[in-house]
């Protein structure tokens, strides 16, 4: 497939915009104007709500029949999920001026966890055929780097918290432990598909998203326990959401390029 063609479709133009934007926005107006977390929200939000909208037409074009539409419903709901979760912290945050964590939003983000693992194993199952002996060592060394450094950072100050009731313990540890298991399958699709043509890169592209989620979730976790928080950390998460609607775009134009020829 022609990439200058890919490059053109307005989808992608959309992200590499959107990008650029919220960059500018989160790097440009002071944080602690009035409306900086308005006009940041609106990049926030935009993408999670672009990539859902693409998603879910992107099931529609593969159907539930095949196992390619299988696994793109099974992401298309975990995105909503966590769609719907990020909208909701947003109406917690600045519309109600409460303290979003923890609340329903968190519910939704767990959830999400559900389909998106299983959509990601069956993906996983699918390729693991490609997958060498030096990419598996590569894939596992990297995952108990990541697991290593959850473990020190996130999990132990967690366990060790008194100031935490077990609710919050018990959410603040799934999420590590959720993202540990995401980041061994985005990795492994990632490296199986590495050196495999064309008809991937939209799974590699979802991956390399997942891996910048894992690296916001782990970075955000750790900051938090040390009360650090920085507005432009919301960056990585944009950039994540608009790598699932890339992703999701290539694979469409790629396999309905096939089917017109």
């Amino acid at each position: 497939m022609n990439t200058k063609k890919i490059l053109r479709n307005p989808i992608m133009r959309f992200c590499v915009l959107w990008m650029v934007l919220s960059c500018i926005a989160y790097i440009a107006v002071p944080e602690d104007s009035d409306y900086f977390w308005w006009i940041a929200y609106i990049f926030y939000l935009g993408a999670p709500t672009a990539a859902v909208i693409f998603l879910v037409r992107l099931f529609k074009f593969y159907g539930w029949g095949s196992l390619e539409g299988k696994v793109w419903g099974l992401i298309a709901a975990a995105m909503l999920l966590w769609c719907v979760g990020e909208w909701l912290w947003f109406y917690y945050a600045q519309v109600l001026e409460i303290d979003p964590y923890p609340s329903a939003a968190d519910y939704l983000y767990i959830a999400g966890y559900g389909p998106l693992l299983t959509g990601f194993f069956m993906k996983a199952h699918e390729s693991v055929g490609k997958l060498s002996g030096g990419k598996t060592v590569v894939v596992l060394a990297i995952v108990a780097a990541a697991a290593l450094i959850i473990g020190l950072f996130i999990v132990a100050p967690i366990m060790d918290a008194e100031d935490y009731g077990n609710v919050e313990k018990g959410i603040s540890l799934t999420y590590p432990l959720l993202d540990i298991v995401l980041l061994t399958f985005g990795l492994a699709i990632l490296a199986a598909f590495w050196d495999t043509g064309p008809g991937s890169r939209g799974w590699m592209l979802f991956s390399v998203g997942i891996i910048a989620m894992t690296a916001a979730d782990i970075i955000f976790s750790s900051l938090d326990w040390q009360d650090i928080y920085l507005a432009q950390m919301d960056l990585l998460w944009i950039a994540s959401y608009l790598l699932f609607l890339a992703g999701g775009v290539y694979q469409y134009m790629f396999h309905k390029s096939l089917m017109t020829r």
